[in-house]
């Protein structure tokens, strides 16, 4: 019998939940699912420039799951730009901790690990709008 897989901690949501080549209508393209513990394993490692030690401590796994995900998600991106289709962020064993906003006026993102009351904030870009916060943390998928 198979262990039951942890929950992978993932700070914040992605910004974009799909990506696809421009002109081509997503009707007639491939779907390829990148979930959301392989986006913030990929986002710690390749964007941050963590390794996969400090990555997995985030995350609250170990290495070699780290790792894995990694290898997923670069075999996923290089298909999707060698191949073509279109890559959806969605899905996995995770939890979201952080809090996401987005500003409707100059649709600037903020990313904090508090909240905060976004009724009074106005947007550091623009200052005029007031953020609408778009994650949910604590959510379990």
């Amino acid at each position: 019998m198979a262990r039951p897989r942890k929950i992978r901690q993932v700070q914040f949501p992605p910004r974009y939940n799909s990506f696809k080549p421009c002109g081509v209508p997503s009707q007639g393209l491939s779907k390829i699912e990148l979930t959301l513990d392989e986006y913030e394993a990929l986002r710690l490692v390749d964007e941050q420039q963590l390794d996969h030690e400090t990555a997995a401590a985030i995350m609250e796994v170990s290495r070699p799951t780290v790792t894995r995900l990694v290898e997923s998600a670069h075999n996923k991106v290089a298909r999707l730009l060698v191949r073509g289709g279109m890559l959806v962020i969605q899905g996995g064993d995770y939890q979201l901790n952080g809090h996401l906003y987005h500003c409707p006026k100059c649709r600037n993102f903020q990313e904090r690990l508090q909240k905060i009351r976004t009724a009074n904030q106005p947007c550091p870009q623009c200052k005029e709008s007031h953020l609408v916060e778009i994650s949910l943390p604590g959510a379990r998928q």
